[in-house]
């Protein structure tokens, strides 16, 4: 049944195809028979039209318009501002914080894959017909084999910290003593576990496990095959509709498109090595395995797009279905040229039920999510006709610069001249040139009238034409696609990635590594980007007049400064955005630090210069105070008698500053400007 699906949704989809490659030639400005240097050649008994020589243009407003599109969307991606918000108080802002560090790491981990798979997507979102793509997101874990030397000592300190850290309640020298137990094979549930052990941590083939068991024992040291390294992290991959997935043409919500396919092309080495981390099939796999270069659906030939006689073709197969109960179910199988499927069918692992792909569309004419055009639809009419005035304005040029001669007279009549050739003529006989017809300005103002309407319409400025609005449109609308990409990053790593990964990235000196279980749970993403940041002197005349003009008025200190300077900052020097902010904890402890220092002045009789405006952290110096007084009242007690008399109008202007910024803020009560030394 799910044969005949895919062939009919293919078979439908098929019709885009032809569309799509009509447009994508007039968009990437391809045609028959074009000669590179863009100029018409006679090619033997085919003549040139009109002449030999004659223009052959190409008009590539639609690729320039798709370069604006997509440095426009990589530059909100690298500055735009990432929220995340957790239900809970203090432990839900702890996992907001790891999940924003999960965020950042995912980008880092990929790469330069990043890039090139973002930018692929919005090839396929923006220029083709119909405009719709989709971002497959899977967490992939790839294990490299090699022979490893491994020593007894090491290697029992490593299963002593996996057994404590698995059951809890064994201690760390009895966990030595089981492991050097087990190698010996004396007690065999110790040697069962030790076997566990070098197979799920070392990585140790099944086969060889006892042999490394009883070498650790008898020689206190192995060199074996095993796992020489482990690397583990998000895998994008940027799908075409038609190409890659096809769904029903008349879906209207991407996560209940059903039946939904995705198309791959492994490598024999991929394909074994994921039969054997999921148990698949063996006879199919090997069935499938004899059709190297074979499509399972796809009605062009493929050898045409790349390569593909080494890859083996499957199709992975979705779908929804309700039981008797109501109940949605959500079931996942693989399909290739063998009889039958690699696993059968079988719910969907993720836990969240949702499909490993992230849906993206360029425009929305429709409640169908095909219905999206794309900029080789909307650019083509306007680059043909386009072409058209401007070779006739070269050809115009090249006549006017190549002029004919009109010869007349006894002894000359009409020739081929060369520069410089000699022309017998009598007195009577007269040379003139040709006048061509007159240069078509007109067909210039045209074509220039046209790129500016085209380019209006798109949402790209010639530097006259303000198209703010319709930009921020357009970024809005991708980074909210961007999110749904991001989100399932992150669910991807809740749901996949090992306790060893997630502490490792979550682990800071603000935040203590984070396991599975703190990490899952709901969470909301935001992202906001304002296309006028890009502009760099806007945003400091912005950022300019807030200091200078906002800033004066705001006498009840409602504006967060500190939030602004973040934002600027991160826009105008996003590599050092990260390493230049202090946490709060730093914040505090350099308040502290300084505070120690004014209470050496203090003890010395001298008033220190107090802040009135709102950029320490009174409350961390008053509790560093409240901290003193308990733990060493003697420090203040032993002080001058002016000493201590400094000392507490400096308390009473630092609890009048920390109610200022506080309380008094809600109603506008100045508080003391200073602290006067008398």
């Amino acid at each position: 049944m799910l044969i005949a699906e895919l062939g009919y949704w293919t078979t439908r989809s098929v019709k885009f195809y032809e569309n799509r490659t009509k447009a994508e030639n007039a968009f990437m400005a391809i045609w028959k028979d074009q000669n590179i240097s863009g100029v018409k050649e006679d090619k033997g008994a085919d003549l040139a039209y009109p002449f030999d020589g004659a223009s052959d243009q190409r008009v590539r407003w639609g690729d320039l318009a798709y370069q604006e599109f997509l440095a426009l969307v990589i530059i909100a991606l690298d500055g735009c501002k990432i929220e995340v918000t957790c239900p809970g108080t203090e432990e839900g802002a702890k996992r907001a914080a790891a999940i924003q560090k999960i965020i950042k790491w995912c980008r880092k981990r990929l790469g330069a894959k990043w890039y090139m798979q973002v930018m692929t997507l919005m090839h396929y979102t923006l220029v083709d017909t119909p405009a719709v793509a989709a971002m497959s997101v899977e967490w992939a874990v790839k294990k490299t084999m090699g022979v490893v030397t491994l020593e007894f000592d090491d290697v029992q300190d490593e299963y002593a910290a996996w057994r404590v850290a698995r059951d809890g309640n064994v201690a760390e020298e009895d966990a030595k003593a089981e492991f050097a137990v087990g190698c010996s094979g004396i007690d065999e549930r110790c040697l069962d576990r030790v076997l566990e052990f070098l197979e799920e941590v070392k990585g140790v083939p099944e086969e060889y496990l006892e042999d490394v068991a009883s070498a650790l024992d008898e020689e206190h040291e192995c060199e074996c095959v095993a796992e020489a390294s482990r690397w583990e992290g998000p895998e994008i991959v940027a799908m075409r509709y038609g190409d890659d997935f096809v769904f029903p043409a008349l879906a209207t919500d991407f996560d209940y498109a059903s039946p939904l396919f995705r198309q791959e092309w492994y490598t024999e080495a991929q394909l074994r090595e994921m039969a054997a981390d999921e148990d698949w099939d063996r006879s199919w796999l090997e069935e499938t395995l004899e059709h190297k270069g074979a499509s399972l659906y796809d009605r062009r030939d493929y050898h045409d797009m790349g390569d593909v006689k080494d890859l083996v073709n499957v199709v992975w197969c979705y779908t929804i279905d309700v039981n008797a109960e109501g109940t949605t179910t959500r079931y996942e199988t693989l399909l290739s040229l063998a009889n039958g499927s690699a696993f059968g069918k079988r719910v969907l692992r993720s836990r969240r039920g949702k499909w490993d792909m992230v849906f993206f569309r360029r425009e929305a004419l429709g409640s169908n999510l095909t219905s999206s055009r794309g900029l080789a639809e909307l650019t083509a009419p306007d680059q043909g006709l386009a072409k058209e005035l401007r070779d006739y304005a070269n050809d115009n040029a090249i006549v006017s610069c190549l002029p004919a001669y009109k010869c007349k007279g006894a002894r000359v009549h009409n020739v081929m001249l060369e520069p410089w050739a000699p022309i017998e003529m009598g007195q009577s006989d007269d040379i003139s040139y040709m006048q061509p017809p007159p240069y078509p300005a007109a067909a210039k103002e045209m074509i220039q009238e046209m790129k500016d309407e085209l380019f209006a319409f798109l949402g790209v400025s010639n530097g006259k034409t303000d198209v703010t609005n319709r930009t921020q449109s357009f970024v809005s609308i991708m980074l909210a696609q961007f999110r749904d990409l991001y989100t399932k990053l992150v669910e991807c790593a809740q749901d996949y990635a090992s306790d060893e990964a997630l502490m490792s990235v979550t682990s800071t000196t603000d935040l203590t590594g984070l396991r599975h279980e703190d990490l899952d749970g709901e969470f909301q993403l935001s992202i906001e980007f304002n296309p006028k940041n890009m502009d760099h002197k806007d945003l400091i005349d912005r950022v300019t007049a807030l200091g200078q003009v906002i800033a004066p008025l705001d006498l009840r200190n409602e504006i967060d400064r500190g939030a602004i300077v973040r934002n600027a900052t991160v826009q105008l020097f996003p590599e050092l955005a990260d390493a230049s902010f202090k946490s709060s904890d730093q914040m505090a402890a350099d308040d502290v630090k300084d505070e120690q220092n004014n209470f050496v002045l203090i003890k010395s009789g001298v008033m220190p210069a107090m802040d009135t405006e709102g950029k320490w952290n009174y409350q961390a110096r008053l509790q560093w105070h409240q901290q003193l007084q308990q733990e060493n009242p003697d420090a203040i007690a032993e002080m001058s008698p002016r000493s201590q008399e400094i000392y507490t109008r400096w308390m009473q202007a630092l609890e009048m500053q920390a109610r200022q910024r506080g309380e008094n803020a809600e109603i506008g009560r100045t508080g003391v400007r200073g602290v006067s030394s008398m």
